[in-house]
């Protein structure tokens, strides 16, 4: 292995191809899963000269992907937020099967719901995205069968304990009624577990449709259920702002 200006630290490397999240990268170096010239490298300072050296994880060969993706996608309903699933349940990998690269999303989307995604290539980008530097607000059309009071709403918004621990300031706005249910615009920061139904849970409202129709300032729009479009450049740099 060298070690010159144009080397790079192996889980950088690791990311920037494709394969997995920086985060995880560390995790397959950590057990001893990642071979360099076929040695074994388990230090994750370890720079390696990409242009030389020869990458394996778990006996396949990484390399370097020369187009990078970042696309929004609109997550149908009944779908898992993963690359596999032990239930061998539908998961968001089966829409980008015309992908000669591996496209993981950003970040989750509970099964139940639908919406707003993330899907990438680039570890990197997905590894800052998910770092609550660069957390983002999250707007959800949520349909309940329950019309929470003023009251519960000024509650809802400044923050409840949910699994022993309170949520942070959000902000809801009731949007329509519907036929027997109604209809609110929450907006949240945070990416605990089924967050938004929990919270309306506390109140004994039970969530019926959940749908993400916003990441920070990007927008589904008219985005179909399972259909996804290239993010523009203005839109990832937005994504990457820490403001």
């Amino acid at each position: 292995m060298v070690c010159k200006m144009d080397s790079v630290r192996i889980n950088k490397f690791i990311s920037q191809s494709g394969f997995c999240s920086r985060r995880k990268a560390e995790e397959y170096i950590l057990n001893g899963d990642v071979f360099i010239n076929n040695i074994c490298v388990k230090d994750l300072s370890t720079q390696i000269d990409p242009t030389k050296d020869s990458v394996t994880i778990c006996g396949k060969t990484i390399t370097q992907e020369k187009k990078l993706h970042y696309i929004l996608f609109n997550k149908p309903k009944y779908v898992v937020t993963t690359l596999s699933d032990p239930q061998k349940r539908e998961t968001v990998s089966k829409y980008f099967k015309k992908f000669s690269e591996r496209l993981y999303p950003v970040g989750r989307l509970d099964y139940e719901s639908e919406g707003a995604l993330i899907m990438t290539n680039d570890g990197d980008f997905a590894n800052k995205m998910m770092h609550p530097s660069f957390e983002k607000v999250k707007t959800y059309s949520v349909v309940v069968d329950r019309k929470l009071s003023e009251l519960e709403i000024k509650k809802f918004s400044s923050g409840i304990v949910i699994d022993d621990k309170i949520t942070s300031k959000s902000s809801i706005k009731f949007d329509k009624k519907l036929f027997n249910n109604f209809q609110y615009i929450v907006q949240i920061h945070e990416g605990r577990n089924r967050q938004i139904r929990k919270m309306f849970a506390f109140f004994n409202s039970n969530v019926v449709e959940l749908k993400r129709i916003a990441i920070g300032s990007i927008e589904i729009g008219n985005l179909k259920s399972g259909e996804y479009r290239y993010l523009t450049k203005e839109e990832i740099n937005s994504l990457l702002s820490t403001k």
